[in-house]
């Protein structure tokens, strides 16, 4: 049980991390600091866009965008937050004293 929930706090630190470099990469890509058209950067981008638009769109539907600024992937980093916390908090003290 102890190896499930590690593991699933490091996908949380993972999906952080991919959350991360999904919307930098949408803000150099949009700003013209990086080149669209290079493959290398399209293929990252449209990977971690993959992973990232479903719960986005989700938030997305909830929460609309503030004077033109989405703010569903600081939601969504929030959201992964709460959940490590709650696993720190919570899960591995139960573990330690069951």
């Amino acid at each position: 049980m102890r190896l499930l929930i590690e593991l699933l706090y490091m996908l949380l630190n993972l999906y952080g991390f991919v959350v991360l470099v999904n919307v930098v990469l949408n803000w150099l890509l949009v700003f013209n600091i990086m080149n669209g058209s290079n493959q290398f950067v399209r293929s990252v981008y449209d990977f971690t866009k993959s992973l990232t638009e479903p719960a986005l769109r989700r938030i997305r539907g909830v929460i609309n965008p503030v004077n033109g600024i989405d703010l569903s992937p600081l939601v969504l980093l929030l959201a992964v937050w709460v959940a490590k916390r709650v696993i720190v908090l919570y899960a591995y003290p139960a573990l330690a004293y069951p």
